[in-house]
């Protein structure tokens, strides 16, 4: 996956608000604009009001699994399917 730094957007979604910190400085350190997200339902509100080029998402976000979360963003909902290029889940 190759993001165009100046222009690419990235929603992270950690409930840990340290861990969401620190990949949030991350990628802004290296030129991303990035937006986080502390719950599953405070992501799926961001979704459906921007569009992302990448998401990643905690590996147990409480509340709701990455994987229904991805599955139920990427395809229908908030999303519709287009707000989103890329789906990383690996937090």
């Amino acid at each position: 996956m190759v993001l165009d730094k100046p222009n690419s957007r990235i929603l992270v979604v950690d409930d840990d608000r340290t861990i969401l910190n620190v990949f949030s400085r991350i990628f802004e350190r290296n030129g991303y604009s990035v937006t986080g997200a502390e719950s599953a339902k405070e992501a799926e509100e961001k979704l459906g009001n921007q569009d992302y080029d990448a998401v990643l998402v905690d590996v147990r976000l409480s509340g709701m699994n990455r994987v229904d979360f991805a599955v139920a963003n990427a395809s229908e909902g908030a999303t519709n399917g287009e707000n989103c290029d890329n789906w990383l889940a690996h937090l």
